[in-house]
């Protein structure tokens, strides 16, 4: 994918630049480090799942992901080797496409702010083991890796702590009435967009 172009349907250029939308007269050139990251989130994908990859359709993604969260493109290769290092959903064969992964903002489960604001993959569930028995009682695995595993814990407000909506949302749906039962809420990390 290095130094090819790409159009929004899939076609290459000749340039050198990558080209996104040539129909609409809007060009995107991509730095070769956004490239570089595209094209290792990309490689390590397909290497466990690579009917689960579009090319084309990662990078509009990664785009679309760095505009929408402000996250740097390094971040987001961050949660990409995070996942391919840790949910089950590879074992299981039950990954979703990477573009996808990005556009539900999936990859945001998988950081946290550490020392001085350096992103780092987040290392799991670090709340009361009572509170993990309790949803993994009614919980897959898969889901319970990509929504449960990756959230914080505060304990003072007995709060699982959640990375983005959409996983606020599915840990609600599948396990918002077990953890209501043990007074436990479901909420966002502060700077969450809605």
């Amino acid at each position: 994918m290095t130094g090819e172009n790409c159009t929004d349907d899939g076609a290459r250029g000749v340039t050198g630049d990558a080209q996104i939308g040539k129909g609409k007269d809007k060009e995107l050139t991509l730095s070769a480090g956004v490239r570089e990251d595209i094209d290792l989130a990309i490689k390590g994908w397909a290497s466990k799942a690579p009917e689960r990859v579009a090319p084309v359709k990662v990078e509009r993604a990664w785009r679309d992901a760095i505009d929408r969260t402000g996250r740097a493109s390094g971040q987001l290769l961050v949660a990409v080797r995070a996942a391919l290092a840790a949910d089950p959903d590879f074992k299981r064969g039950k990954a979703m496409n990477l573009d996808r992964w990005l556009d539900d903002g999936r990859f945001e489960g998988w950081l946290v702010e550490g020392e001085a604001g350096v992103v780092e993959p987040r290392a799991g569930w670090v709340g009361p083991e009572e509170v993990r028995a309790a949803v993994a009682g009614v919980m897959q695995a898969g889901p319970m890796a990509s929504y449960f595993e990756p959230a914080g814990w505060d304990g003072e407000r007995r709060a699982v702590m959640v990375r983005t909506r959409f996983a606020a949302d599915k840990l609600s749906e599948m396990a918002g009435r077990t953890l209501k039962a043990m007074g436990v809420s479901i909420e966002c990390e502060k700077g969450v967009r809605a």
